[in-house]
C-alpha cells in the first residue's frame, strides 16, 4: 500500500516566463521558439491558492523554460505569491540579466518577497562579489533584513533550508 504522505510535493515549479534572452547551446530551452510568453496573474494567483487550498508547505521555485525577470510585471508577480503564500519558501533561478543591468534588482527581489535568489555567471558576465557583498550589507542597514551570500562550490546546496524569515543570495559560478 501506497503511503500518502510520501507523495506530498517538496518543491513546486512556476513558470513566469516561458522563453529566454540568453540562447546557449548547452541549455535545454535552446531549441525554444525564440518569443516570450508571459503568465498572467489571474492564473498566477489560482496557483497559489492552490498550493495554498493542499494543505502542504512546498518550497515554490520559479524557474523552468524561461527567464522570469523578464517577465513586464515581475515585482508585482513576486508580490503577490508573497501574500497568498506567506509561509512559503519562494526561491528564483535566474541567468541574472536584470541585475546585471541593476545591481539593486537583488534587493529589489528580497523586498518584493523573495527567499532566495540565486544567479547563474557565465563566462561574459560574472559578478563582483565584494560590490554585492557591499549592497547587501546596506540592505540590511536599511531593512533590517540579513541576506546571506553564498558561491556554489563543493557543500553549499543548490537548495537552502525551508525557513521563511531567512534570505540568501546565491551565485553559480560559469559553467559554459
Amino acid at each position: 500500500m501506497r503511503n500518502a504522505a510520501f507523495y506530498k510535493p517538496n518543491t513546486v515549479q512556476i513558470e513566469l516566463v516561458q522563453g529566454c534572452n540568453r540562447h546557449c547551446s548547452f541549455c535545454g530551452t535552446n531549441g525554444f521558439e525564440h518569443k516570450l510568453y508571459f503568465i498572467e496573474k489571474p492564473v498566477l494567483k489560482r496557483e497559489c491558492e492552490l498550493i495554498r487550498e493542499s494543505g502542504y508547505n512546498p518550497r515554490i521555485l520559479l524557474a523552468g523554460h524561461g527567464e522570469n525577470t523578464l517577465h513586464p510585471h515581475f515585482y508585482s508577480c513576486i508580490r503577490l505569491m508573497r501574500k497568498e503564500l506567506p509561509k512559503h519558501w519562494i526561491q528564483i533561478l535566474t541567468n541574472g540579466t536584470t541585475v546585471r543591468k541593476d545591481l539593486n534588482a537583488i534587493t529589489k527581489m528580497f523586498t518584493a518577497g523573495l527567499n532566495d535568489v540565486t544567479i547563474d555567471e557565465y563566462s561574459d558576465s560574472k559578478f563582483n562579489q565584494e560590490e554585492i557583498a557591499e549592497l547587501l550589507y546596506e540592505y540590511e542597514k536599511e531593512s533590517k533584513i540579513h541576506v546571506e551570500l553564498a558561491v556554489m562550490r563543493k557543500g553549499v546546496p543548490l537548495y537552502a533550508p525551508k525557513q521563511p524569515t531567512k534570505h540568501r543570495l546565491l551565485l553559480i559560478p560559469a559553467i559554459d
